[in-house]
């Protein structure tokens, strides 16, 4: 009857400790057989697969290659205490994450920082402090800092590699000298819609007031006098030559375009010497002295007035 009565004790004890036979336990009475270790945070028993305690994090459980695993998903900042933790069946990685896929330990001790070559900026230029990234380590160099450069006018130099200013806001900086290396630029007014540069970087009036159909160099629009209207949207990878495809074939003004020929042949020959307004003649502009309207050279002419 003893024996029968220790059997039926022990196999309460079994289905009381959800089927698994209590075999040991430690000082606090946890079930050691059943997975349950004993919490100090919480004080009670638990497993830590289905409850976290956060004097159980486990600091060895994300080394090596398990650390590849990890996942930033426990709402804790980058790089608290360098440790990886196991919290409700998943590995948090506590080390440096940097918005990178891959997560790299932060170090015990910062390496020193490279120190910043010399900016090959203007005058007046330096580098910013250095921010500390994520591990608190200081980044080699900080940004380049510009904003106390020299500020220039009109027609003044601007840009390049050597100490030269920068223009002020309503003003850009062109390049004159493009075939030399490191050449100053020149301070201008933007240009107009109907306006490109010169030589000299000057804005001066490029649509003819009697041009109806404007090709930009990739897309065709159409022009009320001199002033470009709507226009196709193709995407150019290149920007070809600009020129007018289409005159208008009435009156001409005084500054019209009334003879052009192009020796290669590469725009439609225009014949109007006869057709400019009263006051004006056809003639050559003598004060564009750079350039003449569609890159034809002298084969360009318009209506100029006489002064009569």
């Amino acid at each position: 009857m003893k024996y029968l009565g220790f059997l039926v004790t022990f196999f309460t004890t079994i289905a009381a400790k959800g089927g698994y036979p209590v075999m040991g336990q430690d000082s606090h009475g946890c079930v050691l057989d059943g997975g349950y270790e004993w919490c100090e945070s919480s004080q009670k028993c638990l497993r830590i697969w289905e409850e976290a305690c956060p004097s159980l994090l486990q600091t060895d459980f994300c080394e090596a290659t398990n650390i590849q695993m990890c996942r930033m998903d426990c709402g804790e900042p980058a790089c608290p205490n360098g440790e990886c933790a196991m919290r409700i069946g998943n590995c948090c990685d506590y080390s440096c994450f940097d918005n990178t896929l891959e997560m790299t330990k932060c170090p015990t001790n910062c390496p020193p920082p490279i120190p910043c070559p010399m900016p090959m900026v203007e005058e007046n230029c330096h580098f910013l402090p250095p921010t500390p990234n994520n591990c608190g380590c200081q980044n080699s160099c900080g940004s380049v800092d510009c904003s106390q450069r020299n500020r220039v006018g009109e027609n003044e130099n601007c840009g390049g590699f050597m100490p030269y200013g920068i223009c002020e806001d309503d003003l850009e900086c062109v390049s004159t000298q493009e075939m030399i290396a490191d050449a100053p630029g020149l301070c201008k007014r933007p240009c107009r819609v109907n306006e490109i540069r010169d030589g000299n970087g000057d804005c001066i009036q490029e649509i003819p007031w009697n041009c109806v159909s404007w090709y930009d160099g990739c897309n065709t629009c159409y022009v009320s006098e001199g002033q470009l209207g709507g226009c196709t949207m193709m995407m150019c990878f290149t920007q070809n030559e600009a020129y007018c495809m289409t005159y208008d074939t009435g009156e001409l003004r005084e500054g019209d375009l009334c003879y052009r020929f192009c020796e290669d042949g590469s725009r439609t020959t225009i014949n109007r010497i006869y057709d400019c307004p009263r006051d004006t003649v056809c003639s050559v502009d003598h004060q564009e002295q750079v350039i003449s309207i569609d890159n034809c050279r002298d084969g360009v002419r318009k209506c100029i007035h006489t002064g009569h």
